[in-house]
């Protein structure tokens, strides 16, 4: 046996090194670095009621904008055209901005509102939110009979 280790001693190292550099490869953990998320874009996710002509039963609703991100209230500008009093709010989530007149919207009357915010992270808006309603009065109701 001591001749051989002697006659292949070269041989046996090299394959013993083979050997450590393999399992040396295979145990290391490749860690590549993780993709850096792009961020959220602020912008108007929805509206409520839809924009144009809508049928309401009660004047004093709310129009609500629900955006992508959090808003910063007190970095908030609203216009109203004709001119309204009006208050306004956020929900819990921060998210959707709530329009309540003071005392109601005028049946029949176009109203053109422009919002201009920014998310609680400092994101503008890329542009001013143009919204324009009409509310009418409803004339069909469900509790009618309807003719035969």
């Amino acid at each position: 046996m001591r001749n051989f280790i002697k006659k292949y001693k070269f041989l046996i190292l090299i394959i013993s090194l083979v050997g450590v550099l393999i399992v040396f490869l295979y145990s290391r953990e490749t860690t590549s670095p993780s993709p850096t998320p792009s961020p959220a874009i602020f912008e108007l996710e929805s509206t409520f009621p839809n924009e144009g002509k809508n049928e309401i039963v009660i004047p004093n609703f709310a129009i609500h904008f629900t955006f992508t991100k959090p808003i910063d209230l007190t970095n908030t500008a609203i216009k109203i055209s004709p001119i309204v009093d009006f208050e306004i709010s956020i929900d819990k989530t921060g998210k959707t901005l709530y329009l309540n007149p003071v005392p109601s919207w005028e049946f029949d009357t176009e109203y053109q509102i422009t919002v201009n915010t920014s998310s609680k992270d400092g994101q503008l808006l890329v542009s001013p939110i143009e919204y324009s309603f009409e509310p009418v009065h409803i004339t069909t109701s469900e509790l009618e009979e309807i003719p035969q």
